[in-house]
């Protein structure tokens, strides 16, 4: 990333965590290391300050493009109009000479794919998805991940296509896949802006459609790159990304006077895709970069490091071949020269070789080691040096395999956090609910808050938590075949509970419009709980994936039509109640809602900004909400509606999708069970029974607490528990130097 505080402010700030710039101008992190935090979404959120001065900065460059480039890319002729802004797609092809250039084009094209759509995430999510404009973003982004179907999204079907080049890549969220060392640095900017311009939708929104029409235009174009008649990118074929994407635009700017910005955050992606693509094209065009050495070069690189103090008798140039893999001193490029001369080697001859037999034969002291493609490559390696001066030899390094760490690494200290975060926790302790409630739905406005949020969702679940030890789980110990049979019952209680209503119900007309006003904090944001389920490190895995249809649904599917909220708001406005928008600052403070309303929808927005810690209570609430869908209550609350002359759309749509049998309530099972099993095969019994009861604790948080004041009790605790210790000891109001 850029460096930092070289830019002038020309966005009003989010309100971040209160550490020192000083402390901040002296972390120094790789896109590597960014592309794993943003990735993992949680960890990212200390450095939120970070990553928001280099945003600023990269839209506040001057970036040297036509002022028309944005009309040129809205134009029906877009293609031809602004075709010097990238690469043309046979470019690439007449690079790509064999196996081994196709399989470097894909590994760096890797970062990017493993994270596609990911700039989409935050503007079209929970805030947006009701408009016309977020509803077209939603559709675009639920097409690049398959809708929820790992096996339909661009990133499964891009693994696709690179395996027939026999390329495999780990999970996105693996650490392996970013310390992969045929990555290069450069694979990782572009991904890295892209994840980073998510964390704020409602700062960058304009920026961000300009985003996604340079991404879509981007796409579109690498779809065109055919060899034989074949795409190289067949995940892309019939996309048409780039014409959707200026229908939300158009739809954005009849509203909206903002298309200066919509064109910086154009140009600006272009820029980034244009550095990656030359920095792609240098490489290409390097025979060196595919030489045989080059690859025995990396080979050496990835499996070097972890050869010390394994080889303490064995000598090369009369030197320990342990010394040579110290890591301090570890240099592949003279390791490598010194094994081309040394008696482990006959050159042109392979199979005379010492070396080969040690880590092919299944007696030899490395066998097992190399993978047979990196035996492979030493063996062809060995072929080569026949023609070579081996005296002379010097196998350069290219600058990927020079060292991630060249540069000092350096994070922000657990202790300087968790400082931050009681500071953050002491600004928010005595807001109300309707005033928490805007603000974790903002939480992009708002870093800050995120540890007020966390710790809301911990006391929620901990007064759960201690209720359910008085009254037990449903039954233990957990099996599927337990679990089916209580969903059964569950089923059977819900039909059997429906009474038709006959006559005159017991609600007046007066009490269902106050109980529907009383719902709209809640209903309104209906799919909230699992509104982070769109992250490459979440949608990306079959929990996920699941979540995210049944978000998808809850969002209308980009249908503004099939909105949840749109219903529902829809249902209010036939009762004569404006009850505006949920988006604005002011709604939760209306005279229309109670601070009680807000109990169970500040609870979801809170759980949902830590899909990874709160995972198992996440599980269990969404079987919770899905099952509520499918209750006597919901059917009856139905006939009331139409009895006093209101639609009852929103409640006869949730009891079609929510059903138990191919709806919203059999993937909430289903998640279940698969998050178990995992947990079974990591952990063991124990650990599953552990992570049971915190589905349970999760299942019973769909209502709010039993224990009164809960949240200010529990914030208080934790400030005056932890404060003294973090603050070494001082009083929490002496100034901390």
């Amino acid at each position: 990333m850029v460096k930092l505080y070289q830019e002038k402010i020309n966005n009003t700030e989010p309100t971040f965590l209160p550490i020192p710039n000083t402390i901040l101008k002296d972390i120094h992190l790789k896109d590597r290391q960014w592309f794993t935090k943003l990735v993992h979404l949680e960890e990212v959120y200390p450095y939120l300050e970070i990553i928001w001065k280099n945003l600023d900065f990269l839209f506040s460059k001057e970036i040297r493009t036509t002022h028309n480039n944005l009309l040129c890319a809205i134009s029906e002729s877009q293609f031809t109009n602004d075709k010097d802004l990238l690469r043309k797609p046979s470019e690439y092809i007449n690079l790509l000479k064999n196996k081994a250039y196709y399989q470097f084009f894909y590994t760096q094209f890797s970062p990017l794919f493993k994270t596609i759509g990911s700039w989409l995430t935050g503007i079209s999510s929970i805030n947006y998805a009701w408009k016309e404009e977020g509803g077209v973003l939603l559709k675009i982004h639920a097409d690049m991940v398959g809708s929820g179907n790992i096996s339909h999204g661009l990133s499964h079907q891009f693994e696709l296509d690179a395996s027939t080049v026999d390329l495999i890549f780990p999970d996105v969220f693996n650490n392996t896949f970013t310390q992969n060392l045929n990555i290069q640095e450069y694979a990782f900017n572009l991904p890295v802006f892209l994840l980073s311009i998510a964390q704020f939708p409602e700062k960058l929104y304009p920026e961000s459609l300009g985003v996604n029409l340079a991404m879509a235009q981007y796409l579109d174009k690498l779809s065109l790159i055919n060899q034989y008649e074949k795409s190289i990118f067949s995940n892309l074929k019939h996309r048409n990304f780039t014409k959707i994407s200026i229908l939300a635009i158009n739809q954005y700017i009849k509203y909206n006077n903002t298309l200066d910005k919509i064109n910086n955050g154009y140009n600006t992606t272009i820029n980034i895709i244009r550095k990656f693509e030359d920095s792609l094209f240098s490489d290409l065009v390097d025979s060196k970069k595919f030489s045989n050495n080059t690859a025995m070069l990396s080979l050496i690189q990835k499996l070097g490091k972890y050869g010390h103090g394994y080889h303490k008798r064995g000598k090369i140039s009369d030197k320990p071949i342990d010394d040579w893999l110290i890591s301090d001193n570890f240099s592949p490029n003279h390791l490598l020269n010194a094994l081309a001369s040394s008696r482990y080697i006959s050159p042109g001859q392979p199979d005379k070789s010492t070396f080969i037999k040690l880590i092919k034969n299944p007696k030899g002291a490395m066998f097992g080691v190399f993978s047979e493609q990196d035996i492979e490559i030493v063996e062809t390696w060995i072929k080569d040096l026949a023609s070579q001066d081996i005296t002379q030899t010097n196998f350069l390094v290219s600058n990927s395999n020079k060292k991630i760490n060249s540069v000092p690494i350096k994070d922000l200290d657990e202790k300087i956090i968790a400082q931050a975060n009681l500071k953050a926790l002491d600004k928010y302790s005595n807001f109300t609910l309707q005033e928490l409630y805007p603000l974790f739905l903002h939480a992009g406005c708002y870093p800050d808050i995120l540890p007020t949020a966390k710790n809301f969702a911990q006391n929620w679940l901990a007064a759960h938590k201690q209720a359910l030890k008085q009254e037990g789980l449903p039954f233990y110990p957990y099996s599927h075949e337990r679990l089916d049979k209580w969903l059964d019952v569950q089923h059977l209680h819900q039909v059997n509970s429906y009474i038709p209503l006959e006559g005159i119900p017991k609600e007046s007309r007066e009490d269902i419009i106050n109980d529907a006003i009383a719902l709209a904090p809640l209903t309104l944001i209906d799919g909230a709980w699992l509104r982070n389920a769109s992250t490459p490190a979440r949608v990306s895995t079959y929990i996920g994936g699941l979540q995210y249809r049944t978000l998808l649904d809850e969002l209308g599917g980009g249908d503004i039509n099939l909105h949840h909220g749109n219903i529902y708001k829809q249902l209010l406005e036939s009762m004569g109640i404006d009850i505006g928008k949920f988006t604005d600052k002011k709604f939760a403070t209306s005279i229309l809602f109670d601070e009680d309303d807000f109990k169970v929808p500040t609870f979801w927005l809170a759980i949902s900004l830590f899909p990874h810690s709160f995972l198992p209570e996440t599980l269990g609430l969404n079987l919770a909400m899905e099952l509520s869908g499918v209750g006597g209550e919901y059917r009856r609350s139905g006939d009331i509606l139409s009895y006093y002359g209101f639609s009852s759309l929103f409640t006869s749509l949730h009891n079609t999708i929510d059903n138990v049998v191919t709806g919203h309530s059999a993937w909430a099972i289903d998640a279940i069970k698969h998050h178990l099993d995992n947990i079974f095969q990591q952990g063991g019994e124990q650990a599953r029974e552990q992570h049971w009861e915190r589905i349970w604790t999760g299942y019973r948080s769909l209502n709010h607490p039993p224990k009164e004041n809960w949240f200010r009790s529990g914030m208080n605790h934790l400030l005056h528990r932890t404060f003294k210790k973090a603050f070494n000891g001082k009083a929490l109001n002496e100034k901390v130097k």
